[in-house]
């Protein structure tokens, strides 16, 4: 474009600019400058002296005016996608500022003045050129979220980054990494000095039998064993490769268990910093089949989250690429002496662009086995992996490692004090470091520790295959059993591997629960028995055809259709519905669910799709439970990196039954059409939105709070392609909504997922911003703190009352306590659910905000189910349950009323 047509638009976009700045006036709060073409930014910004948010996203600017500085009410700032090479200093002078997004520029450093941003809480730094960072971002004390990702010369791993912008903001399915882990580990290495890692995870899979063992054997060690056994759940060894450029590099290798009960389990173990062989035969022509089903696997829980690669959408947060997103993988053609194995190599390629390479391999002849070692080698300075491979590691950090190394070879784990021991005597005294060590070296492979959960913290596993191969053992064992395991099996099943310890024995089963492959059966405390839904028979039960003929007008249907569905995702669902199952109508595929009048079937009904139908004549109970099993499908799809999965729902158009996506019908009541076009035989038609929305929740449900934060709001009005000529688009919000926290026993965590159903009702139904409670806490993430944060947000306290929580002191102390001040001053509702015949009332009264009231006992909140009736003593749970439920409902209409 000539350079007169360039200066015209500038001018064009400045004056844009100006107009702007002049209709928003000293008094505006709110202006959008975003995606006209900024190259400059006028000086006049300085006269909204009023302004809370700007946003000057997608443009050309290579520099902001000093003028900046004078917008001392400016709370939000987003500058994303654009040309800033620097930062003012005048930035520091923002002191009311809580949100900064830079994302998307060419910055190589940020100004000392960073550090006077007091109020900052979100700062987002991500695809940026940084290569150095100011000791002052160090004082930013009410940092909530640091995003760095995307600036390789900082050398910040991805496990120390944490979660992209997109999850944490946007979709809400994860929580921000520590800002002060981030920067401790960045200081840590600029002043202990780093040597690299020279390490990696190489993972091979494919089908049982397809000879990934002997592929290693052949690989490591150059031997041949004809005789070979089939891997029974993960065999793990280290392979020095010498072969590569500059130092050797230390591969931690991973042979998969081949076999199908197994394959749910591998999307515990599966990540993005590893390298992949997929070893395929020709083995009853299924080689095209398995290479689609495991790169797909691949694909989906080996994503690479923290990739942010500029996608369609330069100004999408987070927006990534499937190519990069996903991990390297080798395709070995396994026993080609034997025969050819066919697949089409240019069509994987071009649905798998992660494929670096095919090798034909024969682990007999030791044919191809050279090609494979060097293609490895090569992959470990290739840009996609070297920066995982070469990073800088702080010297101390590495000194643990390898003194855990050296632990492996004489004991598979470590107890939490003689981990700290180990920790302190290589010189890491500081537990927050040590706990920083332990979450990366969990995500290394080299070491599991899973120190976010109360259940499991007490112990670090030295060799991660002794999780593998005790899990996988548990649930071969449950399978021939129909899925159950008794607790009086566990010291055979488990001591034929060599674990004969009762409390590891209970760590495992513990984890199981964690990993959502099992729960455990009946009320007893610890549990005797537990259900493994992947060791569930494959035949469903009869008396399903009902489901298929009912009526459309008395049943709401959804269909999720995958490219493959994903491994365990039924047995999944399984776990956390458990409490609304039907007896005996569980099988490997499916299970039916009910819920007052209502009943849901979901089930798998081919490899690629699910399906849920929800029946009843009740239409309120018929919603609850379709919302609620689509609410639980939704959530664990979210788990999954890249996930391409279509959710519809079967409408009806004359006598045409039609699916029509969920997406388009929630995108167009966003946009207030109350029709949505969908096509069928006849043509196109229409159907009401709302009607069909409101088969799984109502429309205040689906509305968002009109409290929103700055960035969120951007980033809506920015990318939902209906912002407005010159402004906002004002889209219609709910009220404020109450905020839950629930403390319990973990004794009683059987109670909380019963619990969690119901109040995913009535969140559907509108009645709830957010639940909280401590298996939200994320990894890294310091616990006690952000426990006493939660409950003193919360508008409503539950909780889950047993002898074993009014025994707790940490409930007592540090729940109760606070929540019952809250409660003294009107703040909160606190609402004690009561499972079991304990002395509740008179530990309530005797409480320190309590007992020095008149007549305290009076001041004890009042309890569900009705007159206290403890849960346990209802003949049918489920009715003391709805008791629970419709109190809460009751409270939180009133409550909700009540929020300004």
């Amino acid at each position: 474009m000539p350079e007169s047509k360039m200066n015209e638009k500038a001018q064009k976009a400045y004056n844009e600019a100006l107009r702007r700045i002049k209709e928003c006036g000293p008094h505006g709060k709110e202006l959008n400058l975003s995606g006209i073409g900024l190259t400059k930014l006028p000086p006049e910004i300085g006269k909204l002296q009023a302004l809370t948010v700007l946003d000057l996203s997608n443009n050309h600017l290579t520099a902001l005016p000093s003028e900046i500085g004078q917008l001392q009410a400016l709370t939000g700032l987003t500058i994303w996608s654009n040309c800033l090479e620097a930062l003012p200093p005048e930035i520091g002078r923002l002191r009311s500022l809580t949100e900064l997004g830079l994302l998307g520029n060419q910055l190589t450093s940020l100004p000392s003045e960073i550090g006077q941003l007091q109020e900052i809480r979100q700062l987002d730094l991500d695809s940026n050129q940084l290569t150095t960072l100011p000791p002052e971002i160090g004082q930013l004390a009410k940092l909530e979220g640091l995003f760095l990702h995307g600036n390789p010369d900082l050398g910040l791993p991805a496990e120390i980054l944490g979660p992209i912008w997109e999850e944490v903001y946007r979709t809400k399915t994860a929580k921000p990494a520590d800002p002060k882990s981030i920067l401790d580990y960045y200081f840590a290495r600029q002043s202990q000095g780093a040597r690299p890692l020279n390490e990696v995870r190489l993972v091979l899979v494919g089908r049982g039998a397809a000879g990934k063992t002997s592929l290693v054997r052949r690989m490591v060690n150059d031997t041949f064993n004809p005789a070979q056994e089939e891997t029974a759940g993960i065999a793990l060894c280290d392979w020095t490769m010498r072969g590569c450029t500059g130092e050797p590099v230390t591969a931690h290798v991973w042979d998969f268990a081949g076999q199908v009960v197994t394959h749910s389990m591998h999307r515990y173990f599966l990540s993005h910093r590893t390298v992949y062989v997929l070893v395929l035969t020709q083995r009853e022509d299924s080689a095209g089949e398995d290479a689609d089903y495991w790169l797909k696997l691949i694909q989906s829980y080996g994503m690479d989250k923290t990739a942010v690669a500029g996608g369609s959408d330069p100004g999408t947060p987070g927006s990534m690429s499937r190519a990069t997103g996903a991990p390297p993988v080798i395709v070995a053609l396994n026993k080609s002496d034997q025969a050819r194995v066919k697949v089409d190599r240019n069509f994987l390629l071009e649905r798998f662009p992660f494929i670096v390479g095919f090798v034909e391999t024969d682990c007999q002849s030791g044919r191809g086995i050279a090609e494979l070692r060097d293609k490895l080698c090569a992959l470990m300075d290739d840009a996609r992996v070297k920066p995982w491979v070469r990073m800088g590691f702080p010297r101390q950090w590495s000194k643990v490692k390898d003194a855990i190394l050296r632990a492996q070879a004489t004991r598979p784990h470590l107890s939490y004090d003689d981990w700290r021991k180990l920790c302190a005597a290589e010189g890491v005294t500081d537990p927050d470091k040590q706990d920083e060590v332990s979450a990366l070296l969990h995500t290394l492979g080299v070491a599991l520790n899973y120190a976010d959960d109360p259940r499991l913290h007490d112990n670090t596993v030295l060799r991660p295959n002794w999780v593998t191969g005790h899990c996988y053992n548990l649930i071969r064992h449950a399978a021939r059993q129909g899925g159950a395991l008794h607790r009086a099996e566990l010291p055979s099943v488990l001591g034929a591997e060599g674990e004969h310890d009762p409390r590891m024995h209970d760590y495992l089963m513990r984890l199981m629960e964690r990993f959502e492959a099992a729960y455990p059966l009946g009320e007893s405390y610890p549990p005797e028995r537990w259900l493994v839904p992947l060791g569930l028979p494959d035949d469903q039960p009869d008396g399903l055809a009902l489901f298929g003929q009912t009526p459309p007008e008395k049943a709401a249907r959804l269909r999720y259709t995958y490219p493959s569905i994903p491994p365990g995702l039924i047995a999944q669902f399984i776990v956390r519905t458990h409490p609304l199952m039907e007896p005996k109508f569980q099988w490997a595929s499916g299970t039916v669910l009910t819920l007052n009048s209502a009943r849901a079937l979901v089930r798998a009904v081919s490899k690629t799709e699910i399906e849920i139908t929800a029946i009843g004549d009740d239409v309120d109970a018929r919603r609850d439970l379709a919302g609620l099993c689509r609410d639980e499908i939704n959530g664990l799809n979210a788990q999954i990196g890249g996930l391409d999965v279509v959710e519809r729902t079967e409408v009806v158009v004359g006598r045409e039954r039609v699916w029509v996506k969920m997406p388009t019908l929630e995108k167009d009541e966003q946009k207030g059409k109350t029709k949505t076009a969908v096509e069928t035989n006849a043509g196109s038609a229409e159907v009401e939105t709302k009607k069909e929305l409101d088969e799984f929740g109502t429309e205040e449900g689906r509305l968002p709070e009109s409290k929103r934060k700055a960035w969120e709001r951007l980033f809506e009005d920015m990318h939902d392609n209906d912002l407005e000529q010159g402004g906002f688009t004002v889209r219609r919000r709910s009220k404020p909504k109450p905020r839950i926290f629930i403390s319990y026993s973990h004794t009683d965590e059987r109670y909380l997922k019963t619990l969690n159903l119901h109040l995913t009702i009535l969140k559907n139904n509108g009645f709830i911003h957010r639940v909280w409670h401590d298996r939200r806490i994320q990894p890294g993430m310091d616990w006690d703190k952000a426990i006493q944060e939660e409950i003193a947000k919360a508008d409503v306290v539950i909780f889950l009352t047993s002898t074993a929580a009014l025994a707790s002191g940490y409930i007592n102390n540090d729940e109760l306590r606070p929540a019952l001040e809250r409660h003294v001053k009107g703040e909160a509702v606190i609402v004690p659910i009561i499972l079991e015949r304990c002395q509740w009332v008179d530990t309530f009264a005797a409480s320190d905000p309590l007992k020095d009231l008149n007549e305290p006992r009076k001041r004890v909140p009042n309890a569900l189910p009705r007159d206290g009736k403890p849960i346990n003593t209802f003949s049918i749970r489920n009715d003391g349950w709805h008791q629970v439920s419709e109190g809460l409902k009751a409270l939180l209409t009133d409550l909700k009323a009540k929020l300004k």
